[in-house]
């Protein structure tokens, strides 16, 4: 068993979902009112807390922030 930190630079899950409710709240009246901002903070909590890479043969759970680099990450 192995324990291994910070093999990629990585964004912290909640500075980044706290981020995107700031947005939401501070451009609120810029973001038209049919854009389903919930439902986007609800895929990028799914995504932020299950991301998924592949090591070698092996597949990882990143625990803790999400990886820079992925599709989802601004």
């Amino acid at each position: 068993m192995a324990d291994a930190t910070v093999m990629y630079t990585n964004i912290n899950t909640e500075d980044g979902l706290q981020a995107f409710h700031h947005i939401f709240t501070h451009y609120d009246k810029k973001i038209p009112d049919t854009f389903p901002k919930e439902l986007l903070i609800t895929v990028l909590e799914l995504i932020m807390n299950n991301t998924v890479l592949y090591f070698g043969d092996t597949y990882w759970h990143q625990l803790h922030g999400i990886a820079m680099g992925t599709p989802a990450v601004p």
